[in-house]
């Protein structure tokens, strides 16, 4: 539903595939199930939890929770780039893997796994299940923050608060 997406999108973590080639690109949840997929750059939607989007042979796979699969289908001989970001509560990047200029021709399949493991998950992907291919960068995007302690907080009815803040 509407406000499903919406809440799970202010909220929750979230993973995103970018997908940048002329290619079809099919979403299987943890049971092997099809949730969703891109042919012909036509969306078909099943699920709550994934939401795709298209801007010409790019792709914009977003799964805010759950485990699912990728299965990506080239129509085409040309390159594929496929970007995978990690988002901490829809709106900061936290991660970014990168897979660059991988050679394309009709009917080659590539697969990798969206699980719902942050910053640790090493994102696989198999060619025509039985290459592997690395990622060309992976980068990491978590800084450092002191935590804080609000030990007193003054203010009236209807006014702005003034805090007083202790690095912990």
């Amino acid at each position: 539903s509407y406000s499903h997406l919406t809440f799970s999108m202010m909220t929750l973590p979230t993973k995103k595939a970018i997908v940048r080639c002329p290619v079809d690109v099919y979403v299987y949840d943890a049971d092997g199930n099809l949730c969703a997929s891109v042919e012909n750059n036509e969306i078909t939607m099943t699920c709550e939890d994934v939401d795709i989007e298209v801007i010409g042979d790019e792709k914009y796979i977003t799964i805010y929770e759950g485990d699912y699969s990728l299965e990506i289908i080239a129509t085409a001989n040309d390159e594929m780039n496929i970007t995978i970001e990690e988002y901490s509560n829809s709106d900061e990047k936290v991660r970014t893997v990168s897979y660059n200029d991988i050679a394309l021709a009709p009917g080659d399949s590539f697969k990798t796994d969206v699980n719902e493991v942050y910053l640790e998950n090493e994102y696989e992907i198999i060619k025509n299940e039985e290459e592997s291919i690395s990622a060309d960068s992976d980068e990491t995007y978590v800084h450092r923050v002191d935590s804080v302690k609000i030990v007193d907080k003054e203010s009236t009815c209807g006014q702005s608060g003034k805090y007083h803040i202790e690095k912990s």
